[in-house]
């Protein structure tokens, strides 16, 4: 008896799959096939998972690739070991205009 009703749920999941495509397929072929020809523009929307999904393919488009972040942990390696040694000397100037740069891009 339990197999049968396994069954007929698969049966009314595959009756209701059909009728859906089936009204998606009616939807789609009583567009008109030429925007223009119909008088009315064409408005595309974004949901916001797209958009989220647009921002990630373009942080990872603009991400550093492996030789310069091979370059980067070489520099903070060896900062690292600088300081460590206690021959890191800061300049105080460079960090200052490091902050008011990013002060005024933040302004502009």
């Amino acid at each position: 008896m339990n197999s049968i009703d396994s069954i007929n749920k698969t049966y009314e999941r595959q009756a209701v799959i059909t009728d859906a495509t089936r009204q998606n397929k009616d939807a789609v072929e009583k567009q008109p096939s030429d925007p223009q020809d119909a008088g009315s523009e064409v408005k595309v929307s974004l949901s916001s998972e797209s958009k989220d999904l647009q921002l990630a393919k373009e942080t990872a488009l603009s991400a550093p690739d492996d030789q310069a972040s091979a370059d980067r942990s070489e520099r903070v390696a060896a900062l690292k070991k600088e300081v460590e040694e206690g021959k890191y000397q800061a300049d105080p100037g460079q960090a200052a205009d490091k902050i008011v740069g990013g002060v005024i891009d933040e302004i502009v």
